[in-house]
Formats: structure tokens, sequence, C-alpha cells
């Protein structure tokens, strides 16, 4: 089939798409605001600086009129969530830690071939360890170390590491077992 047909064929599969042609870009910035606070709290975490954080990284976008109300709807969420922390903590934001576990749970599980110590297995950590801020911040760092390919890292994870490890440039240090 030659280019030409192809095109055709293409713009023809995809005719239905036009009618939104106009919400795309609206549906678009609304996925970037998300998107600007998911990495944001990724990276800082959950504290009462968060909000103006936000509200400081948005304002170097354009966000059209009729956004606002999204808009005031994201910082109504971050809000309510930000009057839940105590004190002047910084809360991790992330399911970083718990996806890590969980699919390691899921690799184990899929070659054991009984459901219930399937099961058992899941409980065993809840039932030996005490998950304290600490340990959740250790297990995330060395998640996100573990990540990185080769010992290098991104810039990204860097600065993640450099957030949670109040560290610049090092390697945050393993845990005693």
């Amino acid at each position: 089939m030659d280019r030409k047909k192809l095109e055709q064929r293409l713009k023809d599969k995809l005719v239905w798409l036009n009618k939104y042609q106009e919400q795309i870009p609206l549906w678009a910035k609304m996925s970037q605001m998300t998107r600007i606070l998911e990495q944001q709290l990724k990276i800082l975490g959950l504290n009462r600086q968060s909000a103006q954080q936000f509200s400081r990284t948005l304002s170097a976008i354009a966000i059209p009129q009729s956004l606002e109300p999204f808009k005031q709807k994201i910082f109504n969420y971050l809000e309510t969530e930000i009057s839940l922390i105590e004190d002047n903590r910084t809360v991790l934001a992330t399911s970083d830690v718990i996806e890590s576990i969980f699919g390691k749970y899921k690799c184990f599980s899929q070659r054991c071939p009984f459901k219930e110590l399937r099961s058992m297995v899941l409980t065993i950590p809840l039932a030996t360890m005490k998950l304290t801020t600490d340990v959740i911040k250790t297990a995330l760092v060395l998640t996100v170390f573990k990540g990185t390919t080769r010992g290098t890292t991104t810039g990204t994870t860097k600065l993640i590491l450099s957030r949670l490890t109040g560290q610049r440039g090092r390697q945050p240090k393993k845990p005693d077992r």
C-alpha cells in the first residue's frame, strides 16, 4: 500500500476525533497540572509549603480561565491533605515502596503452588516490622537508588536522593540488618 492510501486510511479511522479538537488542549493542560503536582509531591513530599510551591510552579504556565474551577479543586484537595499534617513535618507522598514490595510479592507468589502460603507470605512483614517514617524513608531511598542502572543516575534520581537523605552527591547509607 502506498503512503497516500495509508494516510487516508488513518484519517478515516480517526475522523471521530475531530469533534474533540477544541477540548484536547484543555485536557492536555489539566493533565499537565496534575503531573506537575504529582512530580512535586514525589520529589519534595507533602508539607505546609506544598500549596505555595505548586502555586509558584503554576504561575509560569498559561492556564485558561475555563480551567480555574479545576485548578481550585486541586488546591482544595491539597489544602485538605496539608491540614492533616502535624507540625512542620514532611510526609512522603509516593507509592514506590509499596509498589516495589507488592511487585516482589507478586513475583514470588507466581512461583508458589499454594494459595494459602501466598497470603501468609504477604502478612509476614506486617507481623515482624514496625513501619516508622525512618524505615519507610530508608526503603524509599534504597528503592530509588536500586532503580538506577549500572551506577549511573539521572538528574531526577539524584534530586530525589538528595532531598530524601539531605545529602548532595553521596550515596545513601544502607540500613543495618
